[in-house]
């Protein structure tokens, strides 16, 4: 076998992948790709390209050209990952199949390309503005094009609504302090957003009662362990370490009871002496919370107390409104912020699903919110999704293409009918990019004018992978066979 031969059936092979990720038109979804490791693992079950690419394991250098391309593009812009995969795997699968020169088929791709550029610059006539109206059409366009299929249209409208909601309250700036995720048990699918930091129930919650609470954020051990020793300078002393632990801790909740802290947050264990003498002071505690305090220091905007032995130690606090929330017979704590300065904090409970399905759901957020931040920071325009933009974009350089005259068409080394084949294959590969044909784009249903897609994410897809699908024609045809 040929090494063309090879690309040619691997980029086959990939289309087909790409495809099952990809949504239909008006984002109707297909059932994911499954994913399995050689060790055969556990499946994962995926709808996101870039999950698909970082496992996806290859030899050809042009191949992963592609994957490589797809990757940089998703880093950099958020979306569009799809796309880029079937457009160079349909363009380079129709070029091995034609009779065309090289040279031609890359001219005529160029030519496609700048048209292109100009074509989506007309077509992207709405901007995005900060209201959840103008945002729930981008939010809508890529969890419909991600979620898994058996998600209720329900769940998409709440998660729209509730991701509108946190990127406009966070002026923009969403972090991953800023929306986390947890799961819960219910009987229907349902997503709800809390404002606030929310903790299951494995940190009691029925022993802090709902209210108000001054509250300190501790980062260190409080169990007495030498582990905070690592880097202090030792003196003589007939005092063992562990008893000076727990004598630093104490004076470090005097500090806080003096003044007025009323609830003790802490990131690892405390030492039952360390409890009694908390509640000693008419004090509450929470602990072992983990990376639960980096976004209670984000919501708090104060910094964690992270050393029992710092001789300056300032008492630092913040007011915490606590409520319970009882869901499916369980109880969570609620926290948020009462102060002024404190920042926008989000938590999006999912419930119903398995652990892999609710990662599926956190992912596509993420993505979502990514996505929204791109628009605003690079580029705010809009086109309209659902498979439109790529539907008008084929028609208008179809339009090009056949107003061209005899002269232009020599320009290219060409004639009408070889540069025609082009187009149709330019055209077959973005329908193709959203389940579409030919046959089907006139026909197509107007479900999808309710999702947009951003611009500067699309317009770089379609010229990547113009340029990668050159790329692999012109150097196809001079990697020596072995």
């Amino acid at each position: 076998m040929t090494h063309r031969d090879a690309t040619e059936q691997e980029l086959l092979k990939l289309l087909s992948l790409f495809k099952e990720i990809r949504c239909k038109p008006c984002g109707r979804a297909t059932g994911g790709l499954l994913l399995q490791n050689s060790c055969r693992g556990p499946v994962t079950v995926t709808r996101h390209s870039l999950t698909f690419v970082q496992r996806y394991s290859t030899d050809n250098p042009l191949v992963q050209l592609l994957l490589t391309a797809v990757l940089h593009h998703r880093q950099q812009f958020k979306d569009g990952g799809c796309l880029i995969g079937i457009l160079v795997c349909k363009l380079v699968v129709s070029f091995y199949k034609s009779a065309c020169h090289p040279t031609l088929y890359a001219k005529v791709l160029g030519w496609l390309s700048h048209q292109s550029s100009l074509i989506l610059q007309k077509i992207a006539n709405e901007r995005l503005e900060l209201k959840i109206e103008n945002m729930a059409g981008v939010l809508r366009g890529i969890l419909k094009s991600k979620l898994l299929p058996h998600t209720p249209p329900s769940i998409l409208n709440n998660l729209v609504t509730h991701l509108a909601q946190v990127f406009i309250l966070s002026s923009g700036d969403v972090s991953l302090h800023t929306l986390a995720y947890i799961g819960g048990i219910d009987t229907q699918p349902s997503a709800t957003l809390h404002k606030g930091v929310m903790i299951d129930a494995h940190h009691s919650p029925i022993i802090l009662a709902p209210g108000q609470y001054r509250a300190a954020l501790v980062s260190c051990s409080l169990l007495g362990d030498t582990d905070e020793l690592l880097e202090v300078t030792f003196r003589g002393s007939a005092t063992p370490l562990t008893e000076a632990l727990i004598g630093r801790i104490e004076q470090m909740v005097e500090l806080l009871a003096t003044n007025h802290v009323s609830l003790f947050i802490c990131q690892k264990v405390i030492h039952p002496r360390i409890k009694l003498m908390i509640e000693f002071h008419g004090m509450r505690y929470l602990e072992r919370l983990g990376l639960t305090m980096a976004r209670l220091s984000h919501l708090t905007g104060r910094t964690p107390y992270s050393s029992i032995v710092d001789t300056k130690m300032v008492a630092t606090s913040s007011i915490l409104n606590v409520t319970h929330i009882e869901h499916s017979g369980d109880t969570y704590l609620l926290l948020q912020g009462h102060d002024s300065d404190c920042k926008p904090t989000f938590t999006l409970q999912l419930c119903h699903w398995t652990e892999q399905i609710s990662r599926e759901i956190e992912v596509s957020c993420m993505q979502a919110l990514d996505v929204l931040g791109v628009h605003l920071l690079i580029d705010d325009r809009m086109l309209p999704g659902g498979g439109l933009w790529q539907s008008e974009l084929s028609s208008s350089v179809k339009r090009l293409a056949e107003g061209l005259s005899a002269e232009d068409v020599k320009k290219f080394g060409a004639n009408m009918s070889r540069l025609r084949m082009v187009v149709d294959d330019f055209t077959s590969a973005l329908l193709c990019s959203v389940g579409m044909d030919k046959h089907t784009d006139n026909n197509r249903s107007r479900e999808g004018t309710d999702v947009k897609d951003c611009y500067i994410a699309q317009h770089k897809a379609v010229t990547t992978a113009v340029s990668i699908a050159t790329a692999i024609i012109r150097t196809g045809n001079v990697i020596k066979e072995t």
